[in-house]
């Protein structure tokens, strides 16, 4: 972790109490929730937090601390390189740039259509959104079928206006056609509503209406966004519109995913997506009330578009490691996993950006890949449950088939019970989170179990 000033303060006992019940609600410690306040005070005013190189006084370590630069940081990639934490650096643009949910305020009376039955770009300018934060409880679930996954943590909120506590208000009429920034375009949305106390799934379906090419993707995130996880979508039925749905629904291939204080992705120059005409999409919506009255909103991604020439690779994800044979014994223990690269590639793949995925009780991932009698790593990165974001590896690194990569999980099991794969922060997990070029068609989890 980056290095923090230690300094006292005083404040009024009923202030510090109704800060420590909102830290207790959004999953912080009162030092970060505190952090968060003033970081979101300093965006209103309009003064802007420093960005560039810290102070010397404020440098990270020389090692395992947090390079200073854009969420998706470009790294080295050579046969020892390690992907350092990004937390630091991850909180703070969530927090500079709008996230991506509105405040409440009054209905509008015919909101447009949006993709999800139609797609409908909407270009308004962005006003009035509201500061990220974390509620409870359960990770997020991505893998298809038997297996579920949960790769991108964190129940987000958001608060209402100035002054109030962050929770929604369940009589205040809620606009759910939120504004959408200049430069970004809604790709997908789906409404939902919850009673209270609800945790659900809903899938918003969609058929491509005309070519689209994607440089850039944002989430849509009111409370009660749990996670959201994107796939192409093989299909006819349903037909488009916003079901509820299942851990276990989504398609064949994924191309996006959003979690705990998700930042903006950005690929690198020249790779993207190609969404084509009568394609369909699959954007499955895990939603978690924690509150006693019934939530209502409306969650989605937003894109950045690109013209043909700017895409000359389309991109893929893929998570890598073991699901059903994962066994976490109490204390300190690592566990792997193995992927073959023949799995999910006929052909050379291009990585070029990675991430990690464990549950609470993670503290390190390496991923190792085996080519023939040689092997060489890929990432060495500590782990942080709350802060999970991709990292882009530069120059970029060829996985061949026939490559075998070996994920490897450190935990620090502290409960005194032997802990196994799932979906739920009380089970674990163990991935390497890979985005490559090519796009294979491959399925969105390599195992051998």
């Amino acid at each position: 972790m980056s290095a923090r000033k230690a300094f006292l303060v005083r404040l009024d006992p009923a202030v510090l109490t109704a800060i420590e019940a909102w830290a207790a609600d959004d999953l912080r410690s009162v030092n970060a929730q505190i952090e968060f306040l003033l970081r979101e005070a300093l965006r209103r005013a309009g003064r802007k937090v420093r960005s560039g190189p810290p102070a010397a006084d404020d440098a990270p370590p020389a090692s395992g601390g947090v390079e200073p630069g854009p969420a998706t940081r470009t790294r080295p990639s050579s046969a020892t390189a390690a992907v350092a934490p990004l937390a630091r650096r991850t909180r703070q643009l969530s927090l500079d740039r709008p996230p991506a949910s509105p405040r409440p305020r009054p209905k509008a009376a015919s909101p447009p259509p949006r993709f999800g039955g139609t797609l409908a770009p909407r270009t308004e300018h962005h006003r009035g959104r509201c500061p990220m934060s974390r509620s409870p409880l359960r990770s997020p679930s991505w893998v298809a079928g038997l297996f579920t996954l949960s790769t991108l943590t964190g129940l987000v909120a958001c608060g209402g206006s100035d002054g109030d506590d962050g929770r929604a208000d369940p009589d205040a009429a809620v606009d759910l056609d939120s504004a959408i920034p200049d430069g970004w375009t809604s790709l997908m949305e789906g409404d939902w509503s919850l009673a209270a106390g609800e945790e659900a799934y809903f899938c918003v379906y969609a058929t491509v209406p005309t070519d689209t090419h994607v440089k850039a993707f944002r989430p849509l995130i009111p409370p009660g966004t749990h996670h959201t996880v994107l796939t192409l979508f093989d299909s006819a039925s349903p037909p488009d519109g916003t079901v509820r749905c299942g851990v276990g629904t989504n398609g064949q291939s994924m191309i996006y995913g959003s979690g705990v204080g998700s930042p903006d992705f950005v690929f690198p120059t020249g790779v993207g997506l190609h969404l084509r005409a009568g394609q369909r999409l699959l954007l499955n919506l895990h939603l978690y009330n924690a509150s006693d009255q019934p939530l209502t909103g409306r969650s989605g991604t937003l894109i950045q578009t690109a013209t043909a020439g700017e895409i000359q690779h389309e991109a893929e994800l893929v998570l890598a490691g073991p699901t059903i044979t994962l066994t976490v014994p109490p204390g300190v223990s690592t566990q792997s996993g193995t992927c073959n690269i023949s799995s999910i590639a006929s052909a050379p793949i291009q990585v070029f950006s990675l991430s990690q995925h464990m549950h609470k009780l993670g503290t390190n991932v390496r991923s190792v890949v085996t080519r023939g009698n040689e092997q060489f790593t890929l990432q060495d990165a500590p782990y942080d449950f709350e802060h999970q974001t991709f990292s882009l590896v530069e120059p970029h690194v060829e996985l061949r088939p026939g490559d075998v990569l070996t994920t490897y999980c450190t935990y620090d099991n502290t409960t005194g019970r032997t802990v196994t794969f799932g979906d739920s922060s009380d089970d674990e997990m163990c991935f390497t989170d890979l985005f490559y070029y090519p796009a294979q068609g491959a399925p969105f989890v390599c195992s051998g179990l």
